[in-house]
């Protein structure tokens, strides 16, 4: 798995750190595989995580395209190899707003180096994330990270119940996006 943010995307005009993910579905889109945390065991989440910068490739003229970082994300995190049937949208972050508020407090031109210094300060820029759906087709037993998450096949509620206990309202907007069968 890759590692640290220095080669990551992030949106030029916002500053946001981009990351692509997936809900990656059963055939008969009654479940959906959440992973844990690497943070928290009890966290349920979905597989995603920073968009490299040579993982872009762009769609038509004006849009770029994430589906590689999702798809190498979903692989390193869940073990999953599909299809990606399509982008459910971006989410932004739902993140407790005095990390935001310490953030624009900075005011700091997020158009040049001072993503940096952000980093340094261990302030988070906004991230965007970029989900697709994908129709699991390769369930692995080893993958690179098996030694460090759990993963979990949960149906439309449970899957609700564990992001809202994680705090994870931009990935259950998404779920809410998927073709996912609500219960």
């Amino acid at each position: 798995a890759r590692e640290g943010r220095e080669n990551q995307y992030f949106n030029p005009a916002t500053g946001a750190r981009v990351v692509a993910g997936s809900i990656p579905l059963s055939s008969d889109l009654e479940k959906v595989l959440l992973i844990t945390s690497t943070s928290s065991k009890s966290k349920w989440i979905l597989p995603k995580g920073g968009v490299e910068k040579d993982e872009l490739t762009v769609s038509d003229a004006e849009n770029l395209d994430f589906s590689l970082s999702a798809k190498r994300e979903t692989w390193e995190e869940a073990g999953v190899e599909g299809l990606i049937v399509k982008k459910l949208g971006v989410f932004h972050d739902k993140r407790d707003e005095k990390i935001l508020k310490k953030m624009d407090q900075l005011s700091l031109n997020r158009h040049s180096n001072n993503l940096d210094d952000l980093l340094k300060q261990n302030v988070i820029p906004r991230t965007e994330y970029h989900l697709y759906e994908i129709s699991v087709d390769i369930l692995e037993s080893k993958y690179p990270e098996s030694h460090k998450r759990e993963r979990k096949w949960c149906d439309y509620k449970t899957a609700k119940y564990e992001l809202l206990k994680s705090r994870r309202l931009e990935l259950l907007e998404a779920l809410n996006h998927s073709r996912i069968v609500k219960n």
